[in-house]
């Protein structure tokens, strides 16, 4: 399918030379925006320029959407190919219905690229950089969370194993002090009948001495 797209506001007049110098700059790699029918914005980068097949005065760009359409296409017009994306992120637009933009980069921050000063893309750039740090905020911010959860599971395993070491040598030391008192039990009970033998025969010698 191809968008006609709205022309931006600052096109209705006939293009200045500041404003065809921009449309030219637009090439493959772009990124630009449109206005669709529904007077939605979208984004993409251009990966085809050329003429409408059965129309040689239209000059198209070929857009591979930031996000998939249901009335997008896959980069082919009129039955050809023209560029590969995937299903439901292509899109043909005029090329002076395109406004050439900064490119969003993976920090939140913006490409150097410049467009046409249009306080209405200026603050849509904006808002979308601002998105793109609060996701990335976001992002860092599950990632501590749960390296916090990871580092605290194996901290409460290690605790957990420590006071079951702890347990066991407790319950060792409790073992070598019940054997300890055995011993000393037994030993106490020899030296009570060696004692006792002891009296017996001193008492035994006693009598045969006074005899």
């Amino acid at each position: 399918r191809s968008y006609q797209g709205s022309p931006p506001k600052s096109r209705k007049k006939r293009a200045g030379s500041g404003e065809e110098s921009i449309i030219a700059r637009i090439e493959i790699g772009s990124y630009v925006s449109f206005v669709c029918k529904d007077g939605s914005r979208l984004y993409g980068t251009v990966r085809w320029t050329g003429k409408h097949p059965t129309d040689s005065e239209k000059e198209l760009v070929g857009i591979q959407l930031d996000n998939p359409r249901s009335d997008g296409n896959d980069g082919s017009i009129k039955g050809q190919r023209m560029f590969d994306c995937p299903p439901g992120c292509g899109a043909f637009v005029k090329k002076t219905s395109c406004t050439l933009i900064a490119r969003p980069s993976g920090d939140g921050s913006e490409s150097p690229l410049k467009d046409d000063g249009d306080p209405i893309q200026s603050l849509e750039r904006q808002l979308k950089s601002a998105l793109a740090r609060l996701e990335k905020a976001e992002k860092e911010n599950a990632k501590l969370r749960y390296e916090m959860k990871e580092n605290q599971a194996r901290f409460d395993q290690k605790m957990d194993a420590a006071r079951e070491k702890f347990e066991e040598k407790k319950q060792l030391i409790r073992e070598k002090e019940k054997e300890i008192e055995e011993i000393k039990d037994v030993a106490r009970q020899r030296v009570k009948e060696k004692t006792e033998k002891m009296k017996e025969e001193f008492e035994k010698m006693k009598h045969e001495n006074i005899r």
